[in-house]
């Protein structure tokens, strides 16, 4: 597969058919994958922070979940065709094998979300199995006895919402262990399926704008937006030095 270095962090560039088929290749496979759908918060934050970014780099595919990757990548000369959301691509790839009675556990959220979620995903995807659903609450002791859960329940596909880094530090510890065929790391995705979380209007979504629709739902996000601009920053430092050399401090 092709992949473009944005910032230290390794992209898969890929269209959406050849996502769900290497997703078809991991369902089909004997082991754990798992997979991470960073935006460019997700890179910033794996610069503050080693573990994550390891977490990251670790994973068998990471997408991009952000049309600020893709403008990223264009300025830096490393293409990446097109953004690739987590939650849509996930859930449009459940869509294509759930007549194969996909297995799923979910793993996320406040207590009782999860369940919920779970019986609207079997409502929207006929064909797709919910075989276990707990909340995102839990402490590191609990951990060993989680993943014997969802091995007991037969899941090939584990979905985990509990927002960065703990998903993806969760997925890259226990990836050896799990017994699933494919681990996906989708932030909000289950609160989404829920109903507790609203997504931005398609519109939004479609023209880049999917960051605002989630600031004009969540205020609290405004701390967090900070880092937008200071990819934007970073992203600019790096095309400089790789043009011209290395700025001047």
């Amino acid at each position: 597969m092709k992949t473009a270095d944005i910032l230290g962090i390794r992209f898969d560039a890929m269209e959406l058919g050849e996502a769900y088929e290497t997703l078809r290749v991991f369902l089909r496979g004997g082991r754990n994958r798992v997979v991470v759908t960073p935006n460019p918060e997700g890179v910033m934050r794996a610069r503050r922070d080693e573990n994550f970014k390891q977490a990251l780099l670790s994973a068998d595919l990471c997408l991009p979940d952000g049309i600020g990757i893709v403008f990223a990548s264009r300025i830096l000369g490393r293409r990446v065709p097109r953004k690739l959301g987590g939650c849509d691509t996930t859930l449009g790839f459940i869509d294509s094998v759930k007549d194969g009675g996909v297995k799923i556990f979910l793993l996320g959220a406040a207590k009782g979300v999860a369940e919920a979620a779970g019986k609207k995903l079997e409502a929207d995807y006929t064909g797709a199995i919910v075989v276990g659903a707990r909340d995102g609450f839990f402490t590191e002791a609990d951990e060993s006895g989680i993943v014997g859960e969802i091995n007991s329940s037969g899941a090939e596909i584990l979905i985990i919402g509990m927002g960065m880094p703990k998903q993806e530090l969760f997925a890259a510890k226990h990836s050896q262990a799990l017994q699933t065929r494919i681990t996906f790391c989708l932030g909000g995705t289950i609160d989404v399926l829920a109903g507790k979380k609203k997504r931005p209007p398609p519109f939004m979504i479609r023209v880049g704008l999917e960051w605002l629709g989630y600031l004009i739902y969540e205020p609290h996000r405004i701390k967090r937006m900070a880092d937008l601009p200071r990819f934007i920053f970073a992203t600019s430092r790096e095309a400089i030095k790789n043009k011209f050399g290395k700025p001047n401090e």
